[in-house]
């Protein structure tokens, strides 16, 4: 079963951040960069999983061609990095996760695809990685980055 979830380029304001701020299309962001960087050396997350409950999150924000913010509807934030950079991905994209309906986890596929009014353009199909949730500083840390 497919889950889709639309990305809003004016409505994703994930965890803070503004729809101008990261990941912009053609471009690289060098302080998002930094953060994603400074995460990645620090490793120490308040918590990591294979699955989370699909139902669970509101929002959904491309970060850069390896990297997703999730944001659940309690407020929580989680980072994915996928499992190889996917050419192609940027902000705009809609993403369909391809899983069992219930969950989203390690190792499942998502499909990239480009709306613009009644036309539809696949994009890339990227492979997720584990979920690390974001700890307020985490968080702060990708706001700033914005």
């Amino acid at each position: 079963m497919r889950i889709r979830w639309l990305m809003f380029s004016t409505l994703m304001a994930v965890v803070g951040l503004a729809a101008s701020g990261c990941a912009g299309q053609g471009g690289s962001n060098a302080a998002l960069e930094s953060a994603l960087a400074q995460l990645q050396a620090d490793g120490a997350y308040p918590a990591t999983r294979r699955c989370l409950p699909s139902e669970r999150f509101d929002a959904v924000t491309v970060l850069d061609d390896q990297h997703l913010l999730f944001r659940s509807t309690g407020g929580e934030a989680w980072i994915n990095a996928l499992r190889t950079r996917c050419t192609g991905l940027q902000r705009g994209h809609e993403l369909e996760f391809r899983g069992n309906g219930t969950r989203i986890c390690n190792l499942d596929a998502a499909d990239a695809v480009n709306r613009f009014m009644l036309w539809w353009r696949s994009g890339p199909v990227c492979t997720l990685g584990m979920f690390h949730r974001l700890s307020e500083d985490q968080a702060q840390l990708i706001r700033d980055a914005g």
